[in-house]
C-alpha cells in the first residue's frame, strides 16, 4: 500500500509545487472551500452547491496509510487500494484510492489538480460527496 500512498505523494507535491523530503511521512494541508452533494430522494444527484469558506487541516499520513480531515466530526479513512491515475474531462489530473471511513463505509478519496493548478480533495460516498480546495501548510 505504500507505494501507492508514495505515488498519492508524488502527485501532490507536484501540484502544489513542493519538494519531497524522504524521512517525512506525515503531510498537513489546510482546506480553503469546500462544496457538496448528494443523491436526491428520486435517486438523481444534486448540483454541486455554492463553494462555502473552510479552514479545515487535512493530514495525510503514510505510515499509517490514513487520511484524517479534521472537521467537526473528524473523518478517517483508512486507504485500502490505489485505483490509478486519469485525465477528467475537464483536463484536470486524478488518482484515486479506495477507502474505509471510521463508520465502516466503502467510499473513495480523489486528488485532483485543475488545469490552472488549484488542488482539491474529494471524498465520494454512494449518496454523497464533498470536496474541499486545498493548499499545503507544513
Amino acid at each position: 500500500m505504500k507505494k501507492f500512498l508514495f505515488t498519492f505523494l508524488m502527485m501532490l507535491t507536484m501540484m502544489l509545487g513542493t519538494s519531497i523530503d524522504a524521512n517525512a511521512q506525515t503531510y498537513n494541508y489546510r482546506s480553503t472551500e469546500f462544496s457538496y452533494k448528494y443523491m436526491n430522494n428520486n435517486g438523481y444527484w444534486t448540483n454541486w452547491s455554492e463553494w462555502e469558506p473552510s479552514n479545515i487541516r487535512i493530514k495525510i499520513d503514510f505510515d499509517d496509510d490514513t487520511i484524517i480531515i479534521y472537521s467537526k466530526s473528524v473523518q478517517v479513512y483508512q486507504v485500502t487500494d490505489y485505483l490509478g491515475k486519469y485525465t477528467d474531462e475537464s483536463g484536470g489530473q486524478q488518482t484515486k484510492f479506495k477507502v474505509i471511513d471510521q463508520d465502516s463505509d466503502i467510499g473513495t478519496v480523489r486528488l485532483r489538480i485543475e488545469q490552472n493548478g488549484n488542488s482539491q480533495l474529494y471524498v465520494d460516498f454512494a449518496d454523497v460527496m464533498w470536496v474541499y480546495n486545498v493548499r499545503r501548510i507544513y
